[in-house]
């Protein structure tokens, strides 16, 4: 009997759950419907990208990124401390590509994990009016970025996140992600994203965009140098100062493939945080 009043509550609590995320999934737009043609002139963009072991997937990614339609944007990798051939595909691609700067990145700082540290670098290193921080393994199509600058100026947006489609290799790993996303969303209700009065933001690693100004008011990544999950705590920070913030759906404009490695970046940055908060010196 128990067992049965059991398995009701949780189907009802589940119907209630899918029904009410549904609901408010749909007042977050899409990408792909927002105006593809960019604006005269277009205000300058600085990509960041953190890479770290990333052999299996940058050079598809990064090569989607230096293919972007947009005329007036630059893109600094950060290798950070790689041990596999990140760095050959980073020089291999450098040597095509005049909007691609590389920077290595051979120690860690104390107070710093990885990824954060690496994003800071870059930041530090760009003069353009945007920053996007990006992950290394993400498949951008070419009019992205576009449509992201024309939302954000039509908006008068500080700060504008995508959600990414997510691709899987297996039935297994689709049961994951879509939990996690479920999860997710549900927690940081990145609908409500948009409202000032809303205590809730929401970033994304694969596409955080916000506009310099905001960031350096909002502490930089300084303010979150120890944060495994900073992709997050950014947009929080940023909201917290005062800045404008969104979320666009970008299923069929950004994509990125989840493997059996997919959170290596975050988990070593979580044994960064570890090694800190132990005393620990973390051997490059």
């Amino acid at each position: 009997m128990l067992l049965t009043i059991y398995s009701l509550i949780s189907l009802c609590y589940w119907a209630f759950l899918t029904l009410w995320l549904l609901i408010n999934g749909r007042k977050i737009k899409y990408v792909s419907a927002i105006q593809k043609e960019g604006t005269q002139p277009e205000p300058s963009v600085r990509i960041i990208i953190a890479a770290r072991n990333e052999e299996s997937a940058l050079a598809e990614a990064l090569t989607s990124v230096c293919n972007l339609e947009y005329s007036n944007y630059k893109i600094t990798v950060i290798n950070d401390r790689s041990t596999d051939d990140t760095e050959k595909i980073l020089a291999d691609l450098k040597a095509t590509s005049d909007k691609l700067t590389v920077i290595n990145i051979d120690t860690l700082p104390p107070g710093w994990i990885g990824k954060n540290h690496a994003l800071y670098a870059g930041a530090l290193a760009a003069e353009e009016e945007y920053l996007l921080f990006t992950d290394a393994d993400v498949l951008y199509e070419k009019g992205v970025l576009n449509r992201a600058m024309n939302y954000c100026l039509q908006h008068q947006l500080d700060h504008l996140a995508i959600l990414p489609g997510i691709i899987s290799s297996s039935v297994a790993l689709d049961s994951v992600v879509m939990t996690f996303v479920i999860m997710l969303t549900a927690v940081q209700r990145p609908w409500a994203a948009k409202n000032k009065n809303a205590k809730t933001s929401m970033g994304v690693g694969a596409f955080n965009f916000v506009k310099r100004e905001m960031y350096v008011k909002a502490g930089t990544h300084q303010a979150i140098a120890m944060r495994p999950d900073d992709d997050l705590k950014l947009a929080a920070h940023i909201k917290k100062a005062g800045g404008k913030t969104d979320v666009l759906y970008g299923q069929e404009t950004l994509q990125v493939e989840w493997y059996a490695s997919c959170l290596r970046y975050r988990a070593d940055a979580a044994d960064d945080s570890l090694r800190a908060i132990l005393g620990c010196r973390r051997i490059s």
